[in-house]
């Protein structure tokens, strides 16, 4: 398997707001968001699907996205937070999580458009936010 954008991103080879990260997982922003927040909590090991993610691991993974999706409600002041594994943009486990303030389908094709700066601005808010957590 060709090492994933991900990968990279872990190793540092590429850039990537990152939000979090402790040794088995890392977040990032969502370089095309769908709304503001659009996160992604990725394993660090490579694996394309997540039911081929080893038992620990793919609890870790869950455990982390219930609590990273109630500190993202708090933080954004949204409805709930989404979760989408959808898997076919990059063969590297992900999971998507967006702030919502409606209900409905999450439109993928729909971007949200961040303004200049607002990147680091919303890494800045979900780090602070994020510092609690393990």
């Amino acid at each position: 398997m060709n090492k994933s954008v991900f990968a990279k991103i872990i190793d540092r080879e590429i850039p990537a707001e990152i939000v979090w990260e402790n040794d088995k997982f890392i977040m990032i922003l969502d370089i095309n968001p769908i709304a503001r927040g659009h996160a992604l909590l990725i394993p660090k090991v490579q694996v394309d699907k997540f039911y081929d993610l080893d038992d620990e691991t793919y609890s870790e993974l869950f455990r982390l996205t219930k609590l990273f999706a109630k500190k993202m409600e708090k933080t954004f002041k949204c409805v709930r937070t989404g979760i989408i594994i959808e898997g076919f943009g990059v063969p590297h486990v992900h999971v998507h999580l967006i702030p919502l303030d409606h209900g409905g389908i999450i439109e993928t094709g729909h971007k949200y458009q961040p303004k200049e700066g607002e990147f680091k601005e919303v890494g800045d808010l979900m780090r602070k936010s994020f510092v609690n957590i393990y």
